[in-house]
């Protein structure tokens, strides 16, 4: 039995030292590359940003941030826009730099670059003096030691005036009378013509059969 299984294993290994070497066939690189270039690309399917991700889709620009935490844009800040003032008690300390610097004379130049670091707000070029003489009406004011003298020169100044309407109606017949001359009338007194206007003022307008009628150029012969 032993023999037998010796006998057979030495027939197998007989048989596979005598068999002929299998060699693998060559690949034909030109076919592969033509395949792989044929072959459909898949196209890539853009990721879509989430709000509040804060990571930017691919091919996306970026947003530039809107502040600096300040309030005012990098770069060229904007202006905001600062209540002016009505009285001295609503001053603000921009206010009160602006009004005492130009009044002493400080250019406008210093004025700005100050301005400009108590607000934090770069203005234009016609802001500040334009500023400068809103505020100047606003707090314009009679001080308290001549307010008496205000109310009486008001009143005073009332009385004038009637006093130069009553004179100037005094005059109105002079001055009809010179325009009546202008337009090629005789000259006549300021009385004559106000009582003259007057009557024909108040006259009854006439028309048609009861106007006064002119005679007729017969009867101007007859009586000639």
């Amino acid at each position: 039995m032993a023999s037998s299984v010796v006998d057979n294993e030495k027939l197998v290994a007989t048989a596979t030292s005598n068999a002929p070497e299998i060699k693998p066939e060559p690949v034909d690189e030109t076919i592969v590359n033509a395949t792989v270039d044929r072959a459909p690309k898949t196209p890539k399917t853009p990721v879509k940003r989430k709000k509040g991700d804060g990571v930017a889709s691919p091919g996306t620009p970026s947003k530039k941030a809107k502040g600096n935490g300040t309030g005012n844009t990098p770069g060229k800040q904007r202006d905001k826009v600062l209540k002016i003032a009505e009285s001295a008690d609503e001053l603000s300390a921009h206010d009160q730099m602006l009004l005492s610097w130009k009044d002493e004379g400080k250019s406008w130049a210093v004025i700005k670059t100050e301005w400009e670091r108590l607000t934090g707000n770069k203005p234009g070029g016609s802001t500040l003096p334009n500023r400068y003489a809103r505020l100047k009406a606003n707090l314009a004011c009679v001080t308290p030691v001549d307010i008496p003298h205000m109310m009486s020169a008001e009143t005073e100044a009332v009385e004038q005036i009637e006093a130069e309407i009553k004179e100037l109606w005094a005059k109105k017949w002079a001055r009809v009378g010179k325009i009546m001359e202008g337009k090629g009338a005789a000259s006549y007194p300021a009385a004559t013509i106000e009582k003259q206007f007057k009557k024909v003022k108040s006259a009854p307008v006439t028309t048609g059969a009861d106007s006064p009628q002119q005679p007729a150029d017969d009867e101007m012969a007859d009586d000639a």
